[in-house]
């Protein structure tokens, strides 16, 4: 994959807040409150207008193909079409009609409903509420089988399956305890996880369903109000969708680090089966991700991208649940998700 290290190091777009209210007035006719909400790449902020309405506003990132903001858009549409009841947001046109307003810049602005909800640490929550997060990404699998994957981006750092391509970023990696392990996982994939994903079902994935990207009621803890974030789509096996989810919810610590994983592998089976093969491959494929989260926001701290600290206890937090995974041993997280699977 050529250019990891420029999309690694691309940080978010800068725009005067004066000039987001400009267009947000003269194409999209609406006016109000901005706050700027956290993004890796594009610049997101919530308009809050005078009568409470709100609305998200993001800002592509310029280098982001113009195939790929197109494609994000159809996808919303065609997943509204496909299950209704999914919460996913969808574009307000502009005042033409246009759901995307190239910018001169690069990238383009897009104006979303807000959806409303509040994020939850999954990885601490009750069991029903990981339970839920595995069923609305088996529906959303299931919504998007049919979705043409014209557009998609084949060059994503966080795409599993480019993971091999991570591996020069090993060179200025700031925390070199983890290095064996991150050695190990990229061995592990040249030898058996990669080639095992050449046989698997494959179609457009979310590819980010994160606990930052799933908002729940927070009077009802199995319900999930929203799913946000699609900037990450790719087309790739279905099981990584579910690995990327279940990367977040591994216990740091404790006799059973899978316990949190296992709610939402039931909760997904249940909706969308997963076959033998997937069963198999889906312990590796967490390690897969959580590593890629080390190497990409390790390279982003090494390159002076974390004033704050925040993506340096992010890498913390994958490797201490890297570590938990090796000490529960491949074999015997491969046999819990079968037996997970088989209730």
């Amino acid at each position: 994959m050529a250019g990891t290290g420029d999309w690694v190091a691309a940080p978010p777009p800068e725009f005067e807040t004066d000039r987001i209210t400009a267009l947000l007035a003269r194409h999209w006719g609406l006016s109000g409150r901005l706050e700027r909400l956290y993004a890796e790449r594009d610049l997101n902020l919530r308009l809050t207008t005078g009568d409470g309405e709100r609305w998200l506003v993001k800002i592509s990132h310029p280098d982001t193909p113009p195939a790929a903001l197109a494609l994000e858009d159809r996808v919303l549409e065609h997943v509204a079409g496909k299950d209704p009841s999914l919460p996913v947001s969808r574009a307000r046109p502009t005042r033409d009609g246009q759901r995307l307003l190239s910018l001169d810049a690069g990238g383009a602005m897009r104006v979303m409903d807000w959806l409303e909800g509040v994020i939850v640490d999954l990885a601490a929550a009750p069991a029903p509420s990981r339970k839920a997060m595995g069923v609305v990404l088996a529906r959303l699998g299931l919504a998007l089988r049919d979705c043409p994957a014209e557009g998609v981006r084949r060059d994503l750092a966080w795409d599993l399956q480019n993971f091999p391509a991570l591996a020069p970023l090993l060179a200025a990696f700031p925390l070199p305890q983890f290095v064996p392990q991150l050695q190990g996982v990229l061995a592990e994939f040249g030898q058996g996880l990669g080639p095992g994903l050449s046989g698997l079902s494959r179609q457009l994935v979310h590819n980010d369903f994160n606990p930052d990207n799933v908002l729940f009621d927070p009077a009802e803890a199995s319900r999930v109000t929203g799913v946000i974030d699609f900037g990450d789509l790719t087309e790739a096996p279905v099981v990584c969708d579910l690995a990327v989810a279940c990367a977040y919810l591994v216990g740091e610590s404790g006799p059973d680090p899978l316990s949190g994983v296992l709610d939402a592998v039931r909760g997904y089976h249940r909706v969308r089966p997963l076959t033998p093969a997937e069963q198999a491959l889906l312990p590796g494929l967490v390690r897969v991700r959580l590593c890629t989260t080390l190497l990409v926001q390790g390279a982003r701290i090494s390159g002076g991208q974390d004033p704050k600290g925040a993506l340096a206890e992010t890498v913390a937090q994958a490797g201490r649940r890297l570590l938990a995974l090796d000490a529960l041993g491949a074999g015997a997280a491969e046999d819990a998700v079968r037996r997970a699977c088989a209730v």
